[in-house]
């Protein structure tokens, strides 16, 4: 069984949040300060819940955000268009951090085996 976080949202806007954006901070700060921290919670509650009951988890707050930097556009291409929607470019985003996880570190720390096979036993059937 795999659980699965919830989405990263914010309380307003991402359109409202770029136009209220002012340079006295950085801008990762002034977007992390916009998040709704319902979601956090509920993240962090759903994690130890998962490494307590041997389920597995997928973060999707830490893959969208990873080392803590939210991004809301790349190449002025909206990633979120609301308030926690995924635009395309928003999917290709989290998919991408999916595809960057060190697969070695996810079988190390997965609580169920996992079965590997290998390019000589694929390449001859």
């Amino acid at each position: 069984m795999t659980l699965v976080g919830p989405s990263l949202t914010f309380y307003k806007d991402v359109y409202k949040i770029i136009s209220d954006f002012t340079a006295s901070t950085p801008f990762s700060d002034y977007v992390l300060d916009n998040f709704e921290t319902a979601n956090i919670s509920r993240n962090y509650a759903m994690n130890k819940f998962s490494l307590a009951n041997d389920v597995s988890f997928i973060d999707k707050i830490s893959l969208y955000c990873p080392n803590h930097v939210c991004p809301l556009f790349k190449e002025e291409k909206l990633f979120i268009f609301d308030k926690g929607h995924l635009t395309g470019s928003g999917v290709s985003h989290l998919a991408s951090g999916i595809k960057m996880e060190d697969p070695i570190s996810q079988i190390m720390n997965s609580p169920h085996p996992v079965v590997i096979e290998s390019h000589a036993r694929r390449a001859g059937e």
